[in-house]
């Protein structure tokens, strides 16, 4: 007997029909996607036999997200002989639900991207971490309001409730560390600027920084059983958020897609 549709299957279609249209175009599957919320023309830079794509012509989004100035455009090249796909994340700041900002995991994953680094930019909140430096994440706090799960459950992505006990992949992230010596923390997400006082009470709550990016991409992930590196580029007061500097993002990507899990483990749970 065919399985019912769920609430979720016109979203489902929607992005098995992106994720065509992309295999359609692409030489070969990637086998690391980069969703990067900061850096993205150094990143891009470090591709070799680089193409760009169109991205989410199969996918309903708001035509004034857009006009934000999110890229929806798909960087595919190689890296340390890996097949490599890139992308401007689907920020929360520009607009689109949390929903919508995981899409771009979604679509990558359907065409075949097994682990996932997803970089943003956030505020030290400790004074180790210092702006310009990169803080690989070991964990989150969503504190977005939002979560890209929220609705009827696409059971043919992930389980309802998706285990989340180890959302960045502990042993990836101890390689990326040894050789790119970045530091580590929690991080916490949040919808927008934050006050002196609010950093106080993220310290107190156990966040080491604090930004408004990644959290609904790894969520999305770790629902479709997909491996995650997250990192964090850290800004300082007077640093435009987006300002892209080639170091230490170009040596940490380097380092993520040299110790990407292979594609035989990237589907397990670590």
């Amino acid at each position: 007997m065919p399985k019912p549709e769920t609430n979720a299957a016109p979203l489902r279609r929607q992005v098995e029909a992106e994720a065509e249209a992309l295999r359609r175009r692409l030489d070969r599957v990637p086998s690391v996607a980069v969703i990067a919320e900061a850096g993205l023309p150094v990143l891009a830079g470090t591709l070799d036999a680089g193409t760009q794509h169109p991205f989410g012509e199969a996918l309903d989004a708001p035509a004034a997200c857009r006009a934000e100035g999110a890229e929806e455009t798909l960087h595919v090249g190689t890296l340390e002989g890996a097949s490599v796909a890139l992308m401007q994340a689907r920020s929360l700041r520009h607009g689109f639900t949390a929903q919508e900002a995981a899409l771009s995991v979604r679509v990558l994953a359907t065409l075949g991207a097994r682990t996932f680094v997803l970089v943003g930019t956030a505020a030290g909140l400790r004074a180790r971490l210092q702006p310009g430096a990169v803080m690989l994440v070991t964990d989150h706090l969503n504190l977005q309001g939002t979560n890209p799960l929220v609705g009827a459950n696409e059971d043919d992505w992930g389980p309802r409730f998706p285990d989340m006990s180890a959302p960045y992949d502990a042993d990836w992230r101890a390689s990326v560390q040894e050789e790119s010596a970045s530091q580590q923390g929690v991080y916490a997400a949040v919808p927008g600027s934050v006050t002196p006082a609010e950093q106080t009470m993220l310290r107190r709550m156990g966040a080491d920084a604090v930004g408004a990016g990644i959290v609904p991409e790894v969520i999305a992930a770790r629902h479709m059983g997909r491996r995650v590196l997250g990192a964090v580029r850290l800004t300082g007061a007077q640093e435009h958020a987006g300002d892209d500097r080639p170091q230490p993002l170009g040596e940490l990507m380097r380092a993520a897609v040299r110790q990407a899990p292979s594609p035989a483990s990237a589907g397990c749970t670590p």
